[in-house]
């Protein structure tokens, strides 16, 4: 997937989620009530504007985005205005992030769905080195049981992943073709099922804190595993 073409269009796709990404980060900021964060560190910035708007909300001395695409780090540059504490840098791989362990580290917007399975595990526990002991680490991540997908296919999912519990998560792999400006692009990601996701997380090393279900339309919060798109806050 080429991040490069999407770049020039990132903002109006974000815009068309406003409501959902808005809720993400309103349960974001709200769970880090008492928890003071003076390193932030978020993975896959895009255009930097969420980058942005959560280093104001939280206060924070210094935060870094890195990103992939250099066109997605040029946009996030671009929408930096005046002296500030924030850093955009372009990386290949998360061993090129510097600095120290921060106090939050984010993955928003189902960045770790552009990962293959085979590299997730590892991908997280390289994540993990970049934040601090008793440090803070949230993403949100695409549900394989969102009804939106269709009430009577999550619950034959349910159902057919509790008597068949599933050896391999490739049923969740998606590829498609998304009309952005004059191009057709060539997409692909990956849709969690909850269990996963949470499997994932414990065996990097990660404790889970918080969880909710974010509506992907509307960005209402739910508890229940079908309401929306998975947000998980964890702690090292």
């Amino acid at each position: 997937m080429n991040y490069n073409l999407i770049a020039p269009f990132y903002s109006d796709l974000a815009m068309s989620k406003n409501e959902y990404l808005d809720g993400v980060d309103a349960f974001l900021v709200t769970s880090l009530s008492g928890f003071e964060v003076t390193t932030y560190l978020d993975i896959g910035c895009g255009d930097g504007v969420r980058t942005i708007r959560l280093h104001e909300k939280l206060s924070c001395p210094s935060t870094d985005g890195v990103d992939l695409s250099t066109g997605m780090i040029d946009k996030a540059r671009a929408n930096l205005h005046g002296p500030s504490d924030i850093s955009f840098y372009q990386i290949n791989t998360i061993k090129d992030i510097s600095g120290e362990p921060r106090d939050l580290v984010t993955m928003l917007w189902n960045v770790l769905g552009h990962v293959p399975e085979e590299s997730r595990l590892q991908f997280l526990k390289d994540i993990r080195k970049k934040v601090k002991k008793n440090g803070l680490f949230f993403l949100d991540v695409n549900n394989y049981y969102y009804y939106r997908y269709g009430p009577l296919r999550v619950i034959y999912r349910v159902i057919k992943d509790k008597i068949f519990p599933p050896q391999s998560f490739k049923s969740g792999d998606l590829r498609f073709r998304m009309k952005i400006g004059s191009q057709d692009i060539e997409c692909t990601g990956h849709i969690f099922r909850p269990f996963e996701i949470i499997n994932l997380l414990k065996k990097s090393g990660f404790v889970i804190e918080k969880l909710e279900y974010i509506d992907y339309n509307n960005g209402t919060s739910g508890t229940q595993i079908y309401s929306g798109q998975i947000s998980i806050l964890c702690r090292n």
